[in-house]
């Protein structure tokens, strides 16, 4: 922060001594005072001043003084009563301190540059201090507030450069407010600023001073909320384009802590299609060099800015300059904009895996989106492939019955190609996989309902859980909703796809709920309506059927003996704060019994084990 320099107003104070009794012995006649002329021979000094116009050439008059020229032996004096107000100097190096009648209390303007040696001690508006007068410098008093929020204890940054501005999203709830971002220097540390009411904004670069009075932590992202914020200078540094961080070799979802809201840079590649973000966001799973396998790193934009990117599973994205966002443990560099990202979606596709969905079923799982493709484009020897369908990353072959445990190996043609129009890689078009076998350990189960909420249904959702030790592939099977025992109107049946992992979720809800989930493990699906999808008038159900057979079934609300998923549990889900949603208890564990295995829960808790009552 450029703090407030003074420069010294030394008044030249020129002093006589009177010649009491004799005359100087260097005058050509004698006399007690010189009228006109200065002394012909030296004298040490004025110590009074002169006060006429006759200019001392070589040494000062004892008793003539002169108003246009000070003497060379003046002696400076400090002024006393006024303080230095027209400092204009870039840098001072040495307290105020003969200023003993009026301290200055406003910085100079002109001074662009802290005191390099000692803040101006009377000076109000110099540094920040603690309780026990110790300067902090920026860094110190970000990490203070990082370290502290919540909390309203005062605090100031002196000097903080201002890195990205946050636009405020239509659509966005108040989780994502619009404001900016200030950091402390090109390695950080950064926090948010929340823009109060109709703030004027910094410009990008600037340097500002905060006296910040409140901050809140949410989603674990620290932010400012009160705050006096004043620019310093409007011109960003020279190292400006240095400040985003590269973290392509660096483990960020590990090291989040140390990144939160600080600018980065990086490369990566689209590993999923897009999922909820929050309201009026959308994010998608990436990998760096440095962050390979993990759910934990997404990149975040507005819904509308992906809508227009048209991003697809494979794409290569560069970032040059972006703020490190989070939502607790999920690292989520961000962009606002459909121009502060790269995409490159040329690449050449690759065969990643192949894996029986079911005994006349094949997925395959490629590592770009995929074009158009059928039947004829793989080759299975054994099995004769009779359709196949693809969506995003994922071909779903139909083949003949297969043998259970068998090895068979797929091969793509190599004419088939990816949305971008790119042919397969040469070196990657073939996989193995085993004939389909039941998973031993049960099967999917209807974990958790929530069917009735207060006033409008808005937040309805039904939990899918994978309780056993392997993966379960969803194709062929589809999620009914049911009405006094018939299907509920046209949007009764759902179909799933895809793979559930063992110990997993998916969650069928309202964007309202599949908006606040971030998990990359747990599988969403929307319904097809905004609000009322699941019945609540009694005897109503849902069921998962494959292939033909029922697998899983519920019935709730008094619900007769011949209806499918009978008999019903005791517990309802009303529409009351008291009733948030039915589910099993203990979470994921089925007696094949529900009204023994479903209990009336504390809290409803989509992708997330049941908040089971106590004993």
């Amino acid at each position: 922060m450029s703090l407030g320099m003074r420069s010294f107003h030394l008044v030249g104070v020129f002093l006589v001594v009177a010649a009491a009794a004799c005359d100087d012995a260097g005058d050509s006649s004698p006399g007690p005072t010189d009228a006109t002329s200065g002394d012909t021979l030296f004298v040490p000094s004025d110590t009074i001043g002169d006060t006429t116009s006759q200019p001392d050439t070589i040494s000062p008059d004892t008793s003539v003084p002169d108003t246009t020229t000070p003497d060379t032996a003046d002696t400076a004096v400090p002024d006393t009563t006024t303080a230095d107000t027209a400092d204009t100097s870039l840098s001072d190096t040495t307290a105020d301190t003969a200023d003993t009648s009026a301290p200055d209390t406003t910085p100079d303007t002109t001074d662009a540059d802290a005191d390099a040696t000692t803040a101006d001690t009377t000076d109000a508006l110099d540094g920040t201090s603690d309780a026990d007068g110790t300067t902090l410098d920026p860094v110190e008093a970000i990490e203070q507030i990082l370290a502290n929020a919540p909390s309203t204890a005062a605090i100031t940054v002196s000097a903080a450069r201002v890195t990205y501005l946050k636009p405020a999203v239509a659509s966005a709830g108040a989780s994502d407010p619009e404001g900016y971002f200030v950091q402390a220097g090109p390695e950080g540390p950064a926090v948010f600023v929340v823009r109060n009411g109709g703030e004027t904004l910094p410009t990008v670069g600037a340097s500002v001073r905060l006296d910040v009075t409140a901050t809140v932590a949410s989603g674990g992202l620290v932010r400012i909320t009160a705050a006096t914020v004043t620019t310093l200078s409007g011109t960003p540094p020279a190292d400006w384009n240095t400040w985003p961080q590269d973290i392509d070799d660096v483990d960020v979802v590990a090291e989040l802590d140390d990144f939160e809201s600080e600018l980065v840079a990086f490369t990566g590649r689209v590993k999923t299609a897009q999922a909820g973000a929050g309201a009026g966001f959308v994010a998608f799973q990436i990998e760096t060099a440095g962050v390979v396998g993990s759910t934990d790193l997404r990149l975040r934009m507005p819904t509308a800015v992906a809508t227009a990117l048209n991003l697809s599973v494979g794409c290569g994205v560069q970032v040059d300059r972006a703020p490190m966002w989070r939502f607790n443990t999920v690292a989520q560099p961000s962009i606002f904009a459909a121009s502060e990202v790269t995409v490159d979606c040329a690449v050449a596709p690759r065969l990643v895996s192949a894996t029986a969905a079911s005994a006349t079923s094949v997925t395959l799982t490629f590592d770009v989106a995929m074009g158009a493709v059928v039947a004829n484009d793989f080759v299975i020897p054994g099995l004769v492939v009779s359709a196949a369908t693809g969506a995003n990353a994922v071909v779903t072959l139909t083949t003949a019955n297969q043998t259970a445990g068998a090895s068979y190996t797929v091969t793509v043609d190599p004419t088939v190609e990816s949305q971008a129009g790119v042919p397969i890689d040469s070196a990657a078009r073939t996989a193995t996989f085993t004939g389909f076998s039941q998973p031993t350990g049960g099967d999917l189960i209807i974990n958790e309902v929530d069917y009735d909420q207060l006033s409008t249904d808005s937040r309805e959702f039904i939990e899918i859980y994978n309780p056993t030790n392997a993966t379960i592939t969803l194709d062929g099977t589809q999620l009914e909703l049911y009405s006094e025992n018939a299907l509920y109107t046209s949007n009764a049946t759902y179909e799933l796809e895809g793979q559930l992992g063992a110990g997993d979720y998916l969650v069928i809800a309202s964007t309202a709920v599949l908006d606040e989930i971030f998990d990359g493990n747990i599988l969403e699906l929307p319904f097809s309506k905004a609000t009322d999808n699941l019945q609540n008038g009694g005897a109503d159900a849902i069921a998962l059927r494959r292939n033909g057979v029922v697998i899983a079934a519920l019935c709730y609300e008094a619900c007769p003996a011949t209806h499918i998923g009978a008999p019903s549990p005791a517990a309802t889900d009303g529409n009351t704060a008291a009733t948030p949603s039915i589910g099993r208890c203990p979470s994921g564990v089925t007696t094949g019994d529900n009204v023994v295995d479903f209990k009336l829960t504390t809290a409803s808790t989509p992708g997330l084990p049941n908040a089971c009552p106590a004993l």
